[in-house]
């Protein structure tokens, strides 16, 4: 196999869990070449174990790979991580989120049922908005004063720029996802001609909803026009390790965003 990120450093942010998007991003490009900066909160064992299976898979390439540990919505830490990360990584990943409902009812008092829409949106934002954003101004910041460049992508939500509407109380988590079309075009006007590239990938159903009925389930599956055996398991997490790879391999233009949902139809009314 080509090697073609040998000697690149890449920081995916969330990537602790074995089998979702982040680690499978880290296996992608580590067997490409890569270094990794393996990014989760907490030193769990999950991350321990995500972080053995991608060391493997890139000391198989002449690679190698660290954890990197913090809660990515304070300023502070996010500084501190990218003082201590030598050598800074020229790819950046924004992979972690979260996807948190509003826990409400109208049986409760008015103020406690906007505490708690309150309280969904400072989870989602945190997780979903204010980590990415830092995470990105701090590269930006630490590329420019080295006189660097590099590549920042963002992971966005299919169903919501498809005007997917989802029930249950995740307005808050929809406000916190969409921005990232719009901000990948403003930061590529912005920082574009300082060689520092922004891309978006939007993310469609990568795996059936733990949450979601079997029916609501056997729908999904008619609205991917791919063949059977494609969707074990859906359409993969791999395929957005592949179009994030994509997109850096034709050197898309700067503010690209691609959708990745294996030409979803989008019909069912409830993702879960």
């Amino acid at each position: 196999m080509e090697l073609p990120y040998r000697d690149r450093w890449v920081f995916i942010t969330g990537a602790g869990m074995l089998g979702r998007i982040g680690a499978t991003c880290a296996l992608y490009f580590a067997e490409r070449g890569a270094n990794i900066y393996l990014h989760e909160v907490r030193a769990t064992g999950d991350a321990g174990r995500a972080l053995d299976a991608v060391l493997e898979r890139a000391r198989l390439s002449g690679g190698t790979a660290e954890l990197v540990v913090g809660d990515l919505t304070e300023p502070s830490i996010v500084a501190g991580l990218f003082s201590s990360m030598r050598p800074l990584p020229d790819i950046v990943i924004n992979n972690a989120g979260v996807f948190r409902p509003a826990r409400v009812g109208l049986d409760q008092p008015l103020h406690e049922y906007l505490a708690a829409h309150n309280d969904a949106l400072t989870k989602n934002v945190d997780g979903n908005m204010r980590t990415a954003l830092l995470v990105t101004e701090a590269a930006v910041y630490a590329w420019k004063h080295r006189g660097m460049r590099g590549t920042v992508v963002f992971e966005g939500d299919a169903f919501i720029e498809r005007s997917g509407s989802y029930p249950r109380n995740l307005a808050a988590y929809t406000s916190s996802k969409a921005f990232i079309p719009s901000v990948v075009h403003q930061l590529a006007e912005q920082h574009g001609r300082d060689g520092i590239r922004f891309l978006g990938v939007l993310n469609g159903t990568i795996e059936p909803p733990q949450t979601a009925s079997a029916a609501t389930i056997e729908h999904m599956r008619t609205e991917i026009p791919l063949p059977k055996e494609e969707l074990l398991p859906w359409i993969g997490a791999e395929r957005v390790a592949e179009a994030i790879d994509r997109l850096m391999g034709m050197r898309a233009v700067n503010g690209t965003t691609l959708t990745v949902d294996g030409g979803r139809t989008w019909t069912t009314k409830e993702e879960f």
